[in-house]
């Protein structure tokens, strides 16, 4: 009697066990097994922070679903300090003619209040916004830049010197300086334009900011000098305080004329072009024709490395891409990238493993150019 009631009391408490386990959907033997049948409707999902496909930074996303627009940007000494540099995601480098060099900014999120000089436009530059899809301000353009307009009508092409619509963006600024350098605009007020002309976008289709892992090629390097020509000389020197690359120009702090900070960035790409002088029309023509579709070679600095890298860009309409030597993603840092274009020959780079400036020379001297004062 007394095995009877022990055996019936153990088969009561399996039972119970069961029941219990059945009601807390629970299982004996897969405690890993997470594809049971469990109600999830109401969990919340952490999808992180929504950030910018540019630049990898946190940002509204209403600001995010929209077309980026580039702008033309002066770079002569006549037009420093310049506006609205330290606002763009990604700001390219590379020269026009006679030495000297102009910037196009690229704007997503950033909203400044006042950009410019504005000035015009070159191939090369073109190429560039037409990766992103970009809306491409300026004002005017080379008789090159001219002809690639011509021939592709689908451009957006936001030239002040077309007046009406196009020119609405643009206002002069009372200044003692020379006419040309007195061009500026605003993001509130190119993007009214891009909406009258029927330009504004919801998507943008730019691929997801991607940053890999600092690869073994990656060698300590806080500074470097770029020298396009003897009157345009740009260096980078890294501020771990600061947590980027502080810009010079000519010696000098590159600043932002409207906060008086100087300009610091996350990344620089130097991006190796090959460039000539364009001859079509004029062999007198001093403008540079610089090669950004195709591919090459080049260097990223971050966080204080420098890390041999790959570029590829292999049509108008891509984006340019950027690998390491093996081909896997770069370590970008989130935060402004700054794309120097530089000249296989002709452009002198030099790297520095010392803040006090421990150089190496890396290219061919400097081949003065003569000066276009288009």
């Amino acid at each position: 009697m007394i095995k009877h009631n022990q055996i019936f009391a153990t088969t009561l408490t399996m039972f119970t066990l069961l029941v219990v386990l059945t009601l807390t959907g629970c299982r004996l033997f897969s405690s890993n097994d997470t594809s049971s049948n469990l109600d999830t409707s109401n969990t919340a999902v952490n999808k992180g922070p929504i950030v910018s496909p540019i630049d990898g930074l946190p940002a509204d996303e209403r600001l995010l679903n929209r077309r980026p627009i580039a702008v033309m940007v002066e770079n002569s000494p006549e037009a420093r300090p310049q506006s609205g540099l330290s606002k763009a995601n990604i700001v390219y480098e590379g020269i026009t003619e006679g030495g000297i060099t102009r910037f196009m900014a690229v704007y997503l999120q950033g909203e400044p209040s006042v950009i410019g000089p504005v000035r015009s436009a070159r191939p090369h530059f073109i190429y560039t916004a037409e990766g992103y899809d970009a809306i491409y301000a300026h004002c005017g353009q080379s008789n090159e830049a001219d002809r690639v307009f011509m021939s592709t009508p689908g451009l957006r092409n936001l030239d002040q010197l077309k007046g009406g619509v196009y020119a609405s963006p643009f206002y002069r600024e009372k200044s003692s300086k020379a006419l040309e350098h007195t061009m500026y605009t605003s993001m509130t007020a190119l993007r009214e334009a891009a909406r009258k002309l029927g330009w504004e976008s919801e998507q943008n289709g730019l691929p997801e900011f991607v940053s890999g892992k600092m690869p073994a090629t990656a060698t300590l390097c806080p500074v470097v000098n770029i020298k396009f020509s003897p009157a345009f000389r740009m260096s980078y020197t890294y501020d771990e305080k600061k947590g980027g690359y502080a810009r010079a120009q000519d010696g000098k702090p590159h600043i932002d004329r409207e906060s008086k900070e100087q300009l610091v960035v996350k990344n620089v790409i130097i991006q190796n072009v090959a460039d000539e002088r364009y001859t079509l029309t004029d062999k007198n023509d001093a403008t540079m024709k610089v090669t950004v579709v195709g591919s090459g070679t080049g260097y990223l600095l971050t966080a204080g490395q420098k890390i041999p890298i790959k570029w590829e860009k292999s049509s108008r309409t891509k984006l340019t891409k950027y690998t390491d030597e093996a081909g896997e993603p770069i370590p970008m840092q989130p935060g402004q990238t700054w794309v120097e274009l530089v000249a296989i020959t002709g452009t002198k780079i030099e790297f520095g493993t010392m803040a006090t400036g421990d150089m190496a020379a890396e290219s061919a001297p400097v081949v003065k150019k003569k000066r276009n004062k288009r």
